[in-house]
């Protein structure tokens, strides 16, 4: 009988936890204005992170359109400090 690395091994359990790491920074692009700052914004501020956000010059109104989203959507004032 054949044994192979790993059958004989008793089974093991892992734990994700879910832990804030501090400040996250996302320089995003013109070319896709809301997608990338959306997959970045979305899994900073679910894991509990600060999140800087400094997007194109070129889709400035978008940048403020976000953060009123945001707030309207239960996040602090103050996440849109810069933007006034």
């Amino acid at each position: 009988m054949e044994q192979h690395a790993g059958r004989d091994r008793a089974p093991e359990a892992a734990a994700v936890i879910h832990r804030p790491v501090g400040v996250v920074a996302a320089v995003t692009p013109f070319n896709f204005p809301v997608a990338i700052p959306a997959g970045k914004v979305a899994p900073a501020l679910g894991y509990g992170n600060t999140m800087v956000w400094k997007p194109s010059g070129l889709v400035p109104l978008l940048a403020v359109r976000m953060a009123e989203a945001l707030v309207e959507a239960g996040l602090a004032d103050a996440s849109q400090a810069g933007t006034r």
